[in-house]
């Protein structure tokens, strides 16, 4: 009663029996879940398997997914205990581009191990139900002969559901003042649907956009609304049935422009926009764009493109202009926002903003510092000015009358023209721009930085860049949104947390919570790499996902308390919201190492189980091993033995993990042996060339760390070029680095020194080489490196 596990001798079932186990979770309120499980006892040795998580997931096209499946051999004395995994779609609600999902198409996608990583933009949302879904399965066997077959295969589902993500609205410019007489230009092209983004920035957002400009605050009136500018009567009478206004040769609108009737809420649509013409002799330059100048004839406005309208402001008269635009995918999705153009009569500049390191998701985590940058369109002019700037926070606007809103619902003559929520200025109250714990900038430059921990999660402001010159202020503003807070609440436990290196140990992140869902969880340790003071997060689990706990068969050696005598090392769970809102929760373990006496015996014992382990388990015993006997080169070579028969992973986590071993035996000597070393080098080039053509070394610092410091341990030293024996210092991404000319040319025959096997390591370091990033010398002879045109700073026939 009350326990969360339940278990059970092993001959209170029958065997050839099948029974369903009913668990009931109940809450304080009475509220109950069920949920059954189905067992099967067998009458021979057969495996059992689970997947990590909930049953039912629920994912993003744009979010990579990872499933992880638990197998346990049987217990039965003489039952084979290597397992083997096999995963399999088994089901799929529907196929959007009429093809189903079947994996064994995508080679890179490994299929036969316990976890199953499926990249983004894979899985296909439903254009017409809330959810597509896809069922996998896997499928856990003894791997032998005898063991592949149905009746002796454990098997194990999850279902997958995929949504489609929320339209991404961009604009090219946001608020902004400019000069009547200026064309305006609102450009949304940018906007994107996730799911499916263009393949290039000429192509546009797969719907239509829509329009709508309102009068300066208090009257709030369609600009273009010929039924308010003539009278209804008169509109209707003058309108054609395209929708054009005709405008009479004489009287009081003789000289107004010839409109089209806008829709009933004041949008201009695809039906009441005219193509633009362009004049291809003239260039307009506008929010970092160039466009024709567009010719508007007798009109007020046109469409120059998809998505882009360009307005005439000689009509209008000078305040602060309302824009609402809309995009409106073609299975239906809307997003909307609302930009204000700020008319004036006088000249200022324009300055374009925007980031330097823009969120994918559109939300900034207020842990994240963001750069903004101001770039002046068309000739830059030397007019003195000065910049400052703005901090506006959206907010509920004390004005506006819920009362009011709902008693205009009833009288459309006199619609209720007061917004909801407006945009304060929170500057000098909230926020000091000179505050230099908060804000980098100076009036000399129109650049921005906000510091971590400045703005308030799960907000909208608007950051407004000001031009301040002698005789007029001009300005342009960018929109930040932020995401929630980081997860809190949680803990981290480990059970024990005080043991033997070699102990099994289950990890749990119970109670995390946050604003943003779903919450995913790493778990990990602290590594201090050499020659840096600054500690690195080494996983331990696969990579993030949203299972809580972990169970890890060993873990690294801790550092020696010399109080206590006791080896500690520190623990972490890194749980993450979808907008990488991420805390890091600590918890100290004690890792204590067997006897010097039982080092070999354990080291036996651990690599020897690594066989029946997972991939991920496997790097984690790996780890382990190297802390105890790193220098040993028997066990470096077992371990680059497992390397080199696993699949170098194409996820950061989990090359982070393999640099962190290179690096850790070439701390350990691997230098010092010739052999080992090729092998190492083999091997770090390999994962540095996985990690440049997947873009990790951006998703995760500690790759460049480790590989830098295994480098910087097999490149001989200045002084040591002829001697292989000793070679040069580590080098630490804690410490500045600088590119310097060799002092003499790394050449095949001196990077390893007189050894007379500098030929054949070449050649093996040089076999898995790319042709097309590795061109050949123009001079043969010539193979040291003057530059770095590519992520490739190597030439053919060059080891390092």
């Amino acid at each position: 009663e009350n326990s969360r596990s339940l278990t059970m001798p092993s001959n209170l079932l029958e065997q050839v029996s099948r029974y369903l186990i009913v668990a009931t979770v109940t809450s304080r309120w009475n509220m109950t879940t069920n949920y059954t499980f189905n067992l099967t006892k067998l009458s021979f040795p057969a495996p059992t398997v689970f997947i990590e998580g909930p049953p039912v997931i629920d994912k993003n096209r744009t979010q990579s997914l990872q499933l992880v499946a638990k197998g346990s051999p049987s217990e039965c004395a003489d039952a084979d205990t290597v397992l083997a995994f096999r995963w399999l779609v088994t089901g799929q609600t529907e196929a959007p581009n009429g093809i189903p999902l079947n994996l064994a198409e995508y080679p890179d996608i490994q299929t036969e191990t316990d976890v199953l990583n499926l990249p983004p933009y894979l899985l296909e949302p439903s254009p017409d139900l809330e959810f597509n879904t896809y069922n996998f399965t896997v499928e856990c066997y003894v791997d032998t002969e005898f063991g592949d077959v149905p009746e002796r295969t454990a098997y194990a589902t999850v279902t997958v559901r995929v949504r489609q993500s929320d339209i991404l609205l961009r604009m090219s410019v946001y608020d902004r003042l400019i000069t009547i007489s200026d064309i305006l230009v609102l450009d949304a092209t940018s906007s994107i649907d996730p799911d499916y983004p263009p393949e290039n920035d000429e192509l546009t957002f797969q719907g239509t956009f829509e329009f709508r400009c309102l009068t300066p605050a208090p009257e709030r009136a369609p600009c273009f609304d010929i039924q308010r500018l003539l009278g209804a009567d008169m509109a209707r009478r003058m309108t054609t049935p395209d929708g054009f206004i005709r405008i009479p040769n004489s009287g009081p609108f003789a000289a107004a422009p010839a409109r089209r009737a806008q829709a009933s809420d004041g949008f201009l649509t695809k039906d009441n926009m005219r193509p633009c013409r362009q004049d291809i002799g003239s260039l307009l330059y506008d929010g970092g764009n160039t466009y024709f100048n567009p010719l508007f004839d007798s009109f007020d406005y046109c469409e120059y493109a998809r998505g882009i309208l360009m307005i005439q402001t000689v009509d209008f008269a000078p305040g602060k202009y309302k824009f609402t635009i809309r995009a409106i995918h073609f299975d239906g999705r809307r997003a909307q926002m609302d930009i204000f153009i700020e008319m004036v009569l006088q000249r200022v500049p324009k300055i374009v903003l925007s980031f330097q390191n823009a969120p994918a998701n559109g939300k900034f985590p207020v842990t994240q510092e963001i750069r903004i940058r101001g770039t002046e369109e068309g000739e830059p002019t030397d007019v003195p000015r000065t910049y400052t700037w703005q901090v506006f926070v959206n907010e509920r606007n004390p004005a506006y009358s819920p009362e009011a809103y709902e008693a205009s619902l009833n009288d459309p003559e006199n619609p209720y023209t007061v917004d909801e929520f407006i945009f304060a200025d929170k500057t000098g109250t909230l926020y000091d721009i000179n505050d230099p714990a908060q804000f980098e900038s100076s009036i000399a430059s129109p650049n921005l930085v906000i510091r971590r921990g400045t703005l308030r999660p799960s907000s909208d402001y608007k950051i407004r860049l000001n031009i301040n010159l002698a005789s007029v202020t001009g300005y342009s503003e960018i929109s930040v949104k932020t995401a929630g807070l980081a997860p809190r609440n949680g803990r981290l436990e480990v059970d024990p947390l005080v043991g033997l290196f070699s102990q099994s140990r289950l990890l749990n992140a119970p109670n995390w919570n946050a604003d943003d869902s779903p919450l995913t969880y790493e778990f990990g340790y602290f590594d201090f790499p050499p020659n840096s003071a600054e500690p690195t997060l080494q996983a331990l689990s696969a990579a993030p996902s949203q299972v809580k706990t972990l169970e890890v068969f060993s873990i690294p050696v801790g550092t020696l308390d010399e109080e206590t005598g006791n080896y500690s090392l520190t623990l972490f769970v890194r749980v993450c919201t979808p907008f990488e809102a991420c805390t890091v929760f600590p918890q100290v373990v004690v890792s204590n190492p067997p006897s010097e006496d039982e080092i070999g015996s354990v080291t036996d014992d651990l690599l020897s189980g690594v066989g029946n382990q997972s991939d991920s388990d496997a790097m984690n015993t790996y780890d382990s091993v190297l802390s105890i006997a790193g220098d040993n080169m028997t066990v470096q070579n077992s371990v680059l033995d497992g390397l080199e028969n696993t699949a170098i992973p194409p996820d950061a986590s989990g090359m982070a993990r393999r640099m962190a071993l290179l690096a850790a035996m070439v701390e350990g000597g691997a230098n010092t042996e010739i052999n080992t070393a090729e092998r190492v080098m083999n091997g770090l080039e390999s994962a540095v060339i996985v990690s440049a053509d997947n873009d990790l070394f951006n998703a995760n610092e500690g790759i460049a760390e480790s590989a830098f410091s295994a480098l910087g341990g097999l490149m001989p030293g200045a002084n040591e070029l002829q001697d292989f024996g000793a070679l040069g210092q580590s080098i630490s991404m804690g410490s500045t680095m600088g590119w310097n000319r060799a002092p003499s040319a790394l050449t095949p025959t001196n990077i390893l020194g007189a050894q007379g096997k500098s030929s054949e390591a070449i050649s093996t370091a040089a076999a898995n080489r790319q042709q097309v990033n590795h061109p050949p010398p123009t001079n043969p002879t010539d193979l040291s490196i003057t530059e770095c045109p590519s992520d490739f700073c190597d030439k053919v026939g060059l080891w390092c």
